[in-house]
């Protein structure tokens, strides 16, 4: 039986254990992480937690945050103009024939909000 290839290429947790102890082994002295190692340390924090990973690879998890973090897209604040009024009818009926009928200006009401109390 030939095994089933992963959908995506996202290597696992264990995978890059075994490249970071790897690296280790082989390193000389005290070498700064790959920029490459902590690209796979980073694209785990998508599916596990800051803190199993650094504990698993053994990496600070200050700095494993911060470059999550830094990974993470950036949301801006946009403003928008003023909304114009609108004018609405809610109309509901329950089964025995009691009915309700509101009309709106301006801001409309949370639909579900008064569904619940109506029919409540």
């Amino acid at each position: 039986m030939v095994p089933a290839k992963r959908r995506n290429s996202q290597p696992t947790l264990a995978e890059v254990q075994a490249l970071f102890e790897e690296w280790r082994e082989n390193r000389k002295g005290r070498d700064p992480i790959p920029p490459a190692l902590w690209a796979k340390a980073v694209a785990l924090s998508k599916i596990h937690s800051i803190n199993a990973i650094s504990r698993d690879l053994r990496l600070s998890y200050n700095e494993l945050k911060s470059r999550a973090s830094a990974q993470e897209p950036q949301h801006a604040f946009i403003e928008i103009g003023a909304v114009t009024t609108i004018e609405c009818t809610i109309e509901m009926e329950k089964p025995g024939g009691r009915k309700m009928r509101m009309c709106i200006r301006g801001a409309c009401p949370d639909v579900g909000d008064l569904a619940r109390s109506f029919w409540a």
